[in-house]
């Protein structure tokens, strides 16, 4: 059951980044739609991996994760080294997949704070 949650996770965090890209390709920006449909998801998608599955090291992990990350975009934001739809890809992608997905495992190793090294 949760390895069908972590590729439902990636699944949203794909399709709305493909929506986001879809759109900024065309006008040059992305709705808050967007980004606020994909945090919800996100969202409801790690209660319930939480809720089946209950792990405080797997809580603090992607706590520690998802504000790391989300502090970064919004520097890296106020600096003006990039736009808001940028940041806020991140901070959403950080939601929906704050550590690597196990299915990825023997692939690459890549740092702990994942959505960074994306």
């Amino acid at each position: 059951m949760l390895a069908y949650l972590e590729i439902a996770r990636v699944g949203v965090a794909f399709a709305f980044l493909a929506i986001a890209s879809l759109s900024d390709w065309r006008r040059r920006e992305v709705d808050d739609w967007v980004w606020v449909a994909m945090a919800l998801s996100s969202i409801a998608l790690l209660a319930a991996e939480q809720a089946i599955s209950f792990s405080l090291l797997k809580l603090i992990l992607y706590a520690a994760s998802i504000i790391t990350t989300s502090a970064l975009a919004l520097l890296v934001y106020w600096l003006g080294l990039y736009g808001g739809a940028d940041a806020k890809a991140l901070i959403c992608l950080s939601l929906a997949v704050p550590v690597k997905p196990s299915l990825a495992n023997p692939i690459l190793p890549v740092s702990p704070v994942f959505p960074i090294s994306i």
